[in-house]
């Protein structure tokens, strides 16, 4: 089912745990797929039979790979390729979560970010130079991500949208805007959360999912050279991907949004604005 597993050590080099026609296999994976456990609320209905079910989320992605190791060498060679592969395990707890990518037989390649959350039991079986285990990882993402990013480019504003007069109520009726306008397309089985860079120069922007009332409103200029990164997941906003500045955040008026399944379409909106105003959008399709 799966053609390649490893798990990225500090240096962000890959180590390799499944080889089929090498020493490190793979033999059962759990959690590379599927859906992860509803975060269940449920209540009784307060004057009648029966209940609502409120469940809405999935809680984080735990992923156990059974393994052997084998050798054809000699015992110690075995135990070197086990002492091989529960390093970079360890080096989670320390520098922390690594990626752990897979390729499934169809070719799909994926990854997720994990960190060791159980022991690591020693060799169960050994005979043969074979050594057997278990890894119990966790991902505090559910989702399964493309190791593919996609860079989708937007377009520059062109035209003012109206209604722009700060402070004001939201909602806010804009007309219509030519421009600042970018096309994404999530091919995964569910929502994933992007990355937005927004390039100044421009004043008060908003991040819209059109077709939505979504929206992620700032307060402030973007400087003519620079860009805002809004991480999604993370939820921070930062100048040119390094100082943080969450305090362009217009709280009351933002609905943190993630991108849906299949095409949509982003669109930034500013208050006054230069020539190369827009807003780039970083993404990975995502997947159970």
């Amino acid at each position: 089912m799966f053609s390649a597993i490893t798990l990225n050590d500090a240096s962000g080099s890959p180590v390799d745990f499944h080889q089929p026609t090498g020493k490190r296999r793979i033999h059962r994976a759990i959690g590379l797929s599927g859906i992860q456990s509803p975060r269940q609320v449920v209540r009784s209905r307060p004057t009648a039979h029966g209940q609502i079910n409120d469940t809405r989320w999935t809680d984080g992605r735990l992923v156990v790979l059974e393994g052997r190791v084998h050798s054809t060498v000699s015992p110690a060679d075995a135990f070197a390729e086990f002492r091989t592969l529960t390093t970079p395990m360890l080096q989670t707890l320390d520098e922390g979560a690594a990626l752990l990518k897979w390729t499934e037989e169809s070719g799909l390649a994926l990854q997720a970010s994990v960190k060791l959350y159980g022991e690591v039991e020693p060799p169960v079986e050994v005979g043969a130079n074979l050594l057997a285990y278990q890894a119990q990882l966790l991902a505090e993402d559910p989702r399964a991500y493309s190791q593919t990013l996609n860079t989708a480019t937007g377009g520059t504003i062109s035209t003012a949208p109206g209604g722009w007069t700060w402070p004001r109520t939201m909602p806010i009726t804009f007309s219509a805007s030519a421009g600042g306008a970018v096309a994404v397309n999530n091919i995964g089985n569910r929502p994933t959360p992007p990355i937005f860079r927004v390039y100044g120069m421009c004043v008060n922007p908003q991040v819209l999912l059109v077709g939505s009332t979504s929206r992620i409103a700032l307060t402030g200029t973007i400087a003519a050279g620079d860009y805002l990164e809004i991480d999604v997941a993370q939820r921070t906003i930062k100048v040119n991907g390094t100082s943080s500045v969450l305090n362009f955040l217009d709280a009351a008026n933002t609905t943190w949004f993630d991108l849906p399944r299949g095409a949509s379409t982003i669109q930034l909106l500013a208050g006054t604005f230069d020539t190369v105003a827009r807003c780039d959008v970083l993404y990975r399709s995502a997947y159970t």
